[in-house]
């Protein structure tokens, strides 16, 4: 342990953060830790908190510890999101002004920086001062005049009446997208792909520069309801593109809501992999954004649908800049299944939507879900919902999106060595390319999770979810079922 006990709990007696702050200052000269050591301290205690069911605490160590670094374990912020939603589930102002503080004061300088823009409040020159000082403090030196070129792009369709479009040019390229609902095996069809020498897998988590309301998710809210806005069309694109901007691509803004965490992670994890690379695709990025913005302001929505195509392969690239150009990335859960009209903006996407039988997804929460509630009614009308939800994406998509999607059952997929070698031919990779098989994915391992139901002590519960979802159960599961490769 870093501290004594009574210095934690002189700690966590005080409210201040910035007097927190002060105190940890001078713990770490005392005890010449550094910043890991301390950042893994106060996780730690932020887990156990959680699991003691004080919230309080949680979200006060979170609070602290993302000042202090910024990016943290996502269970860590998973724990303080539910803590959060314990503690304010009636008080969204109360949740608002906590997620606010935990912000830095770059973040609230470019808080204050969009919203001089959104409300013309600020004239250009002293917006561009203002935003100039911001990226002496959050980027290096050699960045400063990439990310300068990049917000003058934007700023230029907004404050020039006359802005002409920008020419942009990108090369389309194939990437594999796995996805599911919740625990329901996609990430084995993950593990079986990465086997492909083929295969780039894109580490570092879901891609919330996609499916957020402040991401590519908020852009086609707009197109969807193009009609009813029409009037404040211009409005609604140049707020969401400032916003898009200054969240996932800078990584610099308060935490609004908590789902913006996610978001503002996106930029400090595909930042460090090719900070260069990661320059140049901002500025691409933005001069994508600089043409939805004046094509909104024509009322374009031709056009606007076309550059919302461009805006989508420019985030793969950008997402996907360390991977080699002979390989086919493969992403994990960057679209999820609630999500799958995004699909056609993506056309060079394939997409793998993974279903489990409902009974061991029940089992997979209970043992895996620190925050699961063992409701097995809620459950079962939230699996019901999903499945019909699903349906009815499947019937929406376009002739072309639809060739471009698989849905398959985590069971064939375990069980049946066939029905994998018919997903790789349908993927149309190269069996050859399966160099490093049952590295990361096991068949006979991946099996337990198929028939974990069967000597489950809740008993109860699994046959209701059987006797409400029939046509989701498989019943030919057994004790002996076993993968048939093995």
């Amino acid at each position: 342990m870093i501290f004594n006990n009574k210095e934690l709990g002189f700690f966590n007696s005080i409210d201040s953060v910035s007097e927190q702050l002060q105190v940890i200052d001078s713990m770490i000269s005392k005890y010449k830790i550094n910043e890991k050591e301390l950042i893994d301290f106060i996780n730690k205690e932020l887990c156990r908190n959680f699991e003691n069911k004080n919230y309080e605490q949680v979200l006060q160590y979170f609070r602290i510890s993302y000042k202090i670094k910024g990016i943290l374990p996502w269970k860590c912020y998973a724990y303080t999101r539910l803590s959060a939603r314990n503690l304010f589930s009636k008080k969204p102002n109360e949740a608002y002004n906590y997620w606010l503080s935990c912000s830095s004061d770059q973040a609230l300088t470019a808080y204050d920086i969009s919203n001089n823009i959104f409300q013309k409040s600020d004239t250009k020159d002293n917006i561009c001062k203002k935003y100039s000082k911001l990226l002496t403090q959050i980027v290096g030196k050699e960045w400063i005049k990439y990310y300068s070129n990049a917000f003058d792009i934007i700023l230029n369709s907004i404050f020039n009446p006359l802005a002409d479009s920008i020419n942009c040019e990108l090369h389309n390229f194939r990437a594999i997208v796995v996805s599911g609902m919740g625990w329901s095996g996609s990430s084995a069809v993950y593990d079986y792909l990465r086997e492909f020498s083929s295969i780039y897998p894109v580490l570092g988590g879901e891609l919330s520069i996609i499916e957020e309301k402040e991401s590519f998710l908020g852009l086609t809210y707009i197109i969807d309801n193009w009609d009813k806005n029409l009037d404040v069309i211009d409005e609604l694109v140049t707020k969401w593109a400032i916003e898009f901007f200054f969240i996932n691509l800078l990584g610099c803004y308060p935490i609004i809501r908590d789902d913006v965490y996610k978001q503002i992670l996106f930029y400090r994890k595909f930042n460090i992999k090719d900070p260069f690379k990661y320059a140049e695709g901002v500025i691409q990025i933005s001069s994508i954004l600089s043409n939805l913005i004046i094509y909104a302001k024509k009322r374009d929505l031709l056009s606007v649908n076309k550059t919302a195509k461009l805006l989508a392969t420019a985030i793969l690239n950008i997402a996907t800049i360390d991977a080699p150009n002979n390989k086919i990335p493969l992403l994990d859960n960057a679209i999820h299944f609630r999500n799958l009209q995004l699909i056609k903006y993506f056309d060079s996407v394939d997409l793998i939507c993974v279903e489990r039988d409902p009974r061991s997804i029940f089992v997979s929460q209970l043992e895996e879900r620190a925050d699961f509630d063992n409701n097995i009614v809620a459950f079962t009308n939230s699996q019901i919902a999903n499945r019909e939800l699903l349906s009815q994406k499947k019937e929406s998509l376009d002739e072309n999106s639809a060739k471009r999607c698989s849905f398959i059952k985590f069971e064939d997929f375990v069980l049946s060595s066939n029905f994998r070698s018919n997903l790789v031919e349908k993927l149309e990779l190269d069996s050859k390319t399966w160099t490093e098989r049952n590295k990361f994915f096991i068949p006979e391992n991946s099996s337990k999770n198929v028939i974990n139901f069967l000597n489950d002590v809740h008993t109860k519960e699994i046959q209701y979810i059987y006797e409400n979802m029939k046509e989701y159960c498989l019943d030919y599961l057994n004790e002996t079922t076993k993968p048939d490769d093995n």
